[in-house]
């Protein structure tokens, strides 16, 4: 490896530490590479990885439920501040914002009850019927120019729906997950 440097001609210390390591490395193998470790040695690993990695994702899934939470209110505001809009351009964005923060609901609550292994709850098999009538009725408003019950909706229903996922459906999810 002298050699080596000295064809190079390196100077820098780092580099030639690095090379001196590596020459060590290599007239020397590692415990690892001289013994195989044994097939019930592997299986333990690879079980220790797996539950770590299961207990990562629940946490993980939890943090997200909670995250979901504080966003639904969020949403609610959105939601309620869309009927009072003058700016057509403000109002659609934030038509929009307040829409793919209900996909992100829905995106959540799938994702984290499959890691979860959670049952779907009643409130929220209702609160999902009722959430999905509104965007029906909300779309439907807005395609018939029926901006009364477009605004009604969005002031009214909506933020109660999304006040609903927040205060029962998503603390049931935890609890029954939790058990």
């Amino acid at each position: 490896m002298s050699n080596t440097r000295e064809t190079f001609q390196i100077e820098n210390p780092i580099v030639s530490d690095v090379m001196d390591n590596l020459a060590t490395e290599l007239q020397n193998p590692s415990r690892a590479q001289r013994e195989p470790k044994q097939p019930e040695a592997l299986v333990q690993d690879l079980e220790s990885a797996e539950k770590k990695f299961e207990d990562d994702s629940r946490e993980l899934a939890f943090e997200s439920l909670y995250t979901l939470q504080m966003y639904l209110s969020t949403l609610c505001r959105v939601s309620a501040r869309i009927p009072d809009e003058r700016d057509e351009a403000v109002m659609k964005a934030d038509f929009n914002r307040l829409l793919e923060g209900i996909e992100l609901l829905n995106e959540t609550v799938l994702a984290t009850r499959e890691v979860l292994k959670a049952r779907k709850s009643n409130d929220e098999q209702l609160l999902e019927a009722d959430l999905f009538s509104i965007l029906t009725d909300l779309l439907e408003a807005n395609e018939t120019s029926n901006i009364l019950y477009r605004d009604q909706l969005l002031r009214e229903y909506l933020p109660q729906n999304l006040s609903e996922w927040k205060e029962k459906a998503i603390p049931q999810l935890i609890r029954s997950a939790d058990s």
